[in-house]
């Protein structure tokens, strides 16, 4: 699957989901994004991976953000300070804003998406944040949910899962609880080396040299 964004530019969904880890590091390193982190959880010390600190951060997220649609065909993502204005995003950037927030304050995240029964591609995005009680899913879009909901395995064909860290940062234990015969998954580091890129953009170069020479 292939996205546009208002720019024209067309992505696959890793380099969408790229494009997302790299706006939510630059987010997450901001003064305000992190002050505001820090104020949510009331004076409580940061740090420990403390899966209620997470929950607080998620719920601020699920009830002060509208959920808000892309312009038609168009894939429109926003870092979490635009989305703190607006008030309003659709999953994609809801994912940037909550994992902005709790990477501020210290937690290992995973962007996942996914692809639901009855659609041709993935076409829904959540967040997993890495606590002391392993990995928590965080889908801020449904104002319904208590954390931890995540879309029931039925609903689901397939997942690609983005674990924003470099491999071996969290145990193979950790990873392996993410698992199943449905999901791929890929690290990336925002800002540094990543191999999965670099085999998607030769990929990219190699298929446009053979479009322009049969021109």
């Amino acid at each position: 699957m292939t996205v546009k964004s208002l720019s024209g530019i067309v992505f696959s969904i890793p380099g969408t989901m790229r494009r997302m880890a790299d706006l939510m590091d630059k987010s997450a390193q901001s003064n305000d994004i992190r002050q505001l982190a820090a104020s949510l959880l009331e004076g409580e010390a940061a740090g420990t991976l403390k899966k209620s600190h997470a929950d607080t951060i998620f719920k601020y997220v699920q009830e002060r953000i509208k959920y808000i649609d892309d312009v038609d065909q168009i894939e429109t993502i926003q870092d979490a300070h635009v989305t703190l204005t607006n008030g309003f995003g659709d999953c994609d950037d809801m994912v940037i804003l909550l994992g902005s927030l709790l990477r501020a304050v210290g937690f290992p995240v995973a962007i996942v998406a996914a692809q639901m029964t009855g659609f041709e591609d993935y076409n829904h995005v959540y967040l997993m944040t890495y606590t002391d009680q392993g990995f928590v899913s965080y889908d801020a879009t449904n104002k319904e949910q208590a954390p931890g909901w995540s879309l029931p395995s039925d609903m689901v064909v397939k997942r690609l899962i983005m674990v924003i860290a470099p491999r071996g940062y969290l145990s193979g234990t950790d990873i392996d609880t993410l698992k199943n015969d449905r999901t791929i998954i890929e690290y990336y580091v925002p800002g540094g080396f990543n191999l999965s890129f670099w085999a998607y953009a030769a990929a990219g170069i190699i298929a446009l040299y053979f479009i322009f020479k049969k021109k």
